[in-house]
């Protein structure tokens, strides 16, 4: 099986240590140009540093879809943080791989990604809602949190459901204890993720 990496130094390097140990044929590049000219030469599996120069987020995705047709590509994600399996694979990934994933961890994205399967692998660090928090939002907390996902100001949204402004800010900060949100922004996400709104 061939495997090419195109990643930041540091991080092509420790993928392709760990590919190259399980006597996968690695080859791993670190800059947009060779990238670019590989992708159309591999009949193996990519995998993508969502973080690369040149090729980051889901533009740097769709580019390499582009390029690569129906062949396998795997995304490296950041090692915790942000949840980019959504984005990554509206964008044409077949799976999400943390950037700390061992080497089991790679050795199973690699057998999945060559079966042809889509998935995401989370680290340790993904902090789930509990579900019974979705529940606990009252109906007026649906309505703000819904506003908010339409981008909607706390201005407009009281004027929208005729209620004060300040009971908009109560509303939101109950909103964002009860996910488990860093702030309303958060709270959107995890709402637009879960289908709650």
């Amino acid at each position: 099986m061939k495997v090419l990496v195109a990643a930041r130094k540091s991080l092509a390097n420790d993928l392709a240590k760990a590919l190259a140990a399980d006597g996968i044929e690695v080859e791993a590049v670190t800059d947009v140009t060779t990238a670019l000219s590989r992708l159309g030469d591999t009949t193996g599996i990519v995998f993508l540093d969502y973080a690369m120069p040149g090729l980051s987020g889901t533009r740097g995705i769709l580019a390499v879809r582009a390029r690569l047709g129906e062949a396998p590509l795997g995304v490296i994600g950041p090692k915790q943080g942000d949840d980019i399996s959504k984005p990554a694979f509206t964008a044409g990934a077949n799976g999400v791989i943390p950037a700390d994933a061992g080497p089991e961890t790679l050795a199973a994205a690699l057998r999945l990604l060559g079966l042809g399967q889509r998935f995401a692998i989370y680290g340790g660090q993904v902090r789930p809602v509990p579900l019974e928090a979705v529940g606990a939002l009252t109906e007026r907390e649906l309505q703000v949190l819904r506003g908010v996902c339409d981008g909607m100001q706390n201005k407009e949204i009281a004027h929208q459901f005729g209620i004060r402004e300040v009971t908009v800010k109560m509303h939101m900060r109950a909103i964002i204890k009860k996910l488990s949100a860093n702030n309303r922004t958060h709270a959107a996400m995890i709402a637009r993720d879960l289908d709650i709104v």
